[in-house]
């Protein structure tokens, strides 16, 4: 133990070894009368590109396109390609369009139904540069609206007394029609 955290320090003569490692179950398949929503941390998914506005870290070419190519077999071998899908901590709205990109060309090369997926998403205020947005499945629903909500809510900080932001990344809100018959907006 030592500067608040613990540290393994594996013997050289006896190299430690992993077993039962447990593999990710692909959700269920999807009937057609039902949508499917699912929520992706993307952890802290940069692109290639310096935003000097905030503090960013900036991807090598083949590391951003490792990163790509994760997402697209997660979202569709694991997640199934869900009608809605929510996502944390993405660096911008290109960002998110690249990750839209792939997974849509890697369905087709994969012979998957193209979910033709559009990115969703709003610039916070969070000083790391990670926002919340959504991929929505533009091939089964139209995308009524998508709004941010308190993106300038403050509170009184108890500490200094001062108002500061309440949301880093504030709330974002999709409504999408549901192609069912007499379907209402789905919020």
């Amino acid at each position: 133990y030592g500067f608040r955290a613990y540290t393994i320090l594996p013997d050289p003569a006896a190299p430690p070894s992993v077993s039962g490692n447990v593999s990710a179950r692909p959700v269920p398949e999807v009937s057609p009368n039902e949508f499917t929503v699912g929520a992706f941390n993307m952890e802290r998914f940069f692109d290639t590109v310096d935003d000097p506005a905030v503090g960013d870290p900036i991807l090598s070419a083949f590391a951003f396109a490792g990163r790509l190519n994760k997402a697209s077999l997660a979202i569709r071998n694991v997640m199934r390609s869900p009608d809605i899908l929510a996502v944390e901590e993405m660096e911008n709205l290109a960002t998110l369009e690249a990750v839209a990109s792939k997974v849509n060309a890697d369905a087709v090369a994969e012979g998957q139904p193209d979910p033709a997926y559009v990115a969703y998403l709003e610039e916070g205020n969070d000083i790391g540069g990670i926002d919340s947005g959504f991929l929505v499945k533009s091939s089964r629903l139209t995308v009524v609206d998508v709004v941010q909500v308190n993106k300038n809510e403050t509170y009184i900080n108890p500490n200094t007394g001062l108002p500061e932001l309440l949301n880093d990344r504030p709330p974002l809100v999709v409504r999408a029609q549901v192609p069912v018959p007499g379907g209402a907006p789905f919020p």
